[in-house]
Order: C-alpha cells, then structure tokens, then sequence
C-alpha cells in the first residue's frame, strides 16, 4: 500500500469518526451525511482501483507524455475544485478539517463508539 493509499484510508476514517461523533452529540442518524461519506468510500474506492490499473510504463517519459499528463491532472483538480464550490458549508467544514490527514500532517482520532440507528429499546 502506497503514501497515498495509506493518507487515503485515514482521511476516510477521520470522516467516519467525525460523523460518530456529530451523530453522538445530536442523538441521531445523520442518514444523508452518511449515505455522502457511502459515496466518497466508493468513489475512492474506484479511484484506487483505477491507479492500480493505470500505473505508469516503466520506460522513461519524455516531455509531451509528461505535459499530456499533467493536463489530464489538472483538468481534474478543475473537476474537484468545482465539486467543492458548489458543496454545502458542512462538507466544506469537513473537507478543511480532513485536509492534514490527507497531507500526513497528523493521523486519524481513534473511531467514536458506535450509536443505534433505529428507534427502540436496545440490547447491549
């Protein structure tokens, strides 16, 4: 498992913790918040599966295979950046906190306990 791999998985469950937490404090599910972070587990998930699939040719590169490259990558962080404008103030809020995992800068906090999702009486 790479750098990346490695940054990648703990961004996810920083996010994971994060939203124990926020559904701890309120005492409910956030359904929507969770079914968000479903959809960014799959999409890097994807990602993942892409890179491994795309890994690079093993002889050199030469300047137009670089500069082709580089366009590819920055037409997507085009792509993020404009995901990113249009997302709600919490995703924005917790994109900002997630940013030094991604980076190594500090790892995830230990995941929150679980809470219950449905109505009820629970059994321990």
């Amino acid at each position: 498992m790479d750098n990346s791999q490695l940054a990648t998985k703990d961004m996810l469950k920083f996010f994971q913790s994060t939203l124990a937490e926020l559904d701890a404090a309120e005492g409910c599910v956030d359904e929507e918040a969770h079914a968000k972070l479903q959809q960014l587990e799959q999409a890097m998930s994807g990602h993942s599966r892409v890179q491994q699939r795309t890994n690079p040719p093993a002889e050199p590169l030469d300047d137009i295979q670089i500069a082709q490259h580089l366009d590819r990558l920055e037409e997507q962080l085009v792509d993020v950046e404009r995901k990113i404008a249009v997302a709600d103030d919490a995703t924005k809020q917790l994109l900002g906190a997630g940013t030094q995992i991604w980076m190594g800068l500090s790892e995830a906090p230990p995941p929150a306990p679980s809470t219950p999702t449905g109505p009820g009486p629970h059994k321990e």
